[in-house]
């Protein structure tokens, strides 16, 4: 799944982001659209039911009831449009927008995008790739704790993920949804799901690109998005645990972290072993002092000694000289 990835451009800079590879894109500028603004600085923690900028080769005429594809409009030679969506889709025909939560529309099942009447009615004319520097997964051990990763391109290049958009008259709002798929082999031992990746210049771009692709089977699906991890381009590694809160954001969360790691000196004295808590210092001794596990030894062996009957030698009385 993807639940938060970060986007290390603001709306001034991702045309050229996208430019690198070769797509013509600007932000479009709607004047009739509860979204329309253009103005988006970068975010690390972006979240369901946050805005965040979505790449399509349609033109919306915001009215949601038609496209316009980009070579029937290139005046200013671009190929796609860049909008500010809403994370969570919520599709045009519902009259009940409050039915849908972005928490439970933010990701869409490949296996059922043409089974599902909310995924299938923006099959045809609204896929959109939704870029970014990278997103977050988490890893779950056996005690249920929950661990970041974070994946991203190793040229630090914009990535895109495959993705779904709608436009809902009632509440005037363009909302996106990002596609997910079983997890490769290579990346199963994070997640058994993964958001399906695009590759800005590859043939699967330019097919889930096509505006003029309107008729899709699962063969069709399963050969352009299933989930790759490689491992050439892509690398996942640990971030820290700041990335749960929403509220948290800076460019610190996108960083590697090395593991916890305990000190194997301070292990064999006890001082980090649950086992051996640390024990105060009695009367005549320090309160509060920690005391390594050598100390108690040697305190141990002592009243030990004090404890044991003496020997015959020991406690039979010294005679006097004569």
């Amino acid at each position: 799944m993807c639940g938060r990835y970060a986007l290390d451009y603001d709306s001034e800079e991702l045309p050229a982001a996208l430019g690198q590879w070769g797509i013509h894109a600007s932000v479009a500028r709607d004047q009739d659209s509860t979204n329309n603004t253009t103005e988006h600085s970068p975010s690390y923690n972006v979240a369901p039911t946050q805005y965040s900028a979505v790449y399509n080769p349609t033109r919306e005429n915001g009215t949601g009831k038609g496209t316009e594809t980009a070579t029937e409009k290139d005046q200013d030679n671009d190929t796609g449009d860049i909008r500010y969506m809403k994370w969570g889709l919520l599709p045009h025909w519902s009259r009940k927008p409050g039915a849908f939560t972005g928490y439970s529309t933010f990701n869409a099942r490949l296996e059922k995008l043409l089974g599902s009447k909310m995924w299938s009615g923006c099959l045809p004319s609204r896929r959109c790739a939704v870029p970014m520097s990278g997103y977050y997964e988490w890893l779950t051990a056996k005690d249920k704790s929950k661990t970041p990763y974070y994946l991203r391109r190793k040229d630090d290049r914009v990535m895109f993920l495959a993705g779904l958009f709608d436009y809902n008259e009632t509440e005037n709002l363009y909302t996106f949804t990002i596609v997910t798929g079983p997890a490769p082999t290579n990346l199963a031992w994070l997640h058994d799901r993964m958001p399906c990746v695009l590759e800005a210049d590859s043939p699967e771009w330019e097919q889930w690109m096509d505006p003029g692709k309107t008729r899709w089977t699962q063969g069709d699906l399963d050969r352009v998005l299933m989930p790759r991890f490689d491992e050439q381009k892509y690398q996942v590694y640990r971030v820290s645990r700041d990335v749960g809160r929403v509220a948290n954001n800076g460019i610190y969360l996108t960083q590697e972290v090395k593991a916890e790691v305990k000190s194997e000196s301070l292990r064999a004295e006890g001082a980090l072993d649950s086992k051996h808590p640390v024990k105060k210092e009695g009367a005549g001794g320090h309160p509060g002092k920690k005391r390594s596990i050598i100390d108690m030894m040697k305190q141990s062996s002592a009243k030990r000694r004090e404890a044991a009957p003496l020997k015959k030698s020991e406690t039979s009385p010294v005679k006097k000289e004569e």
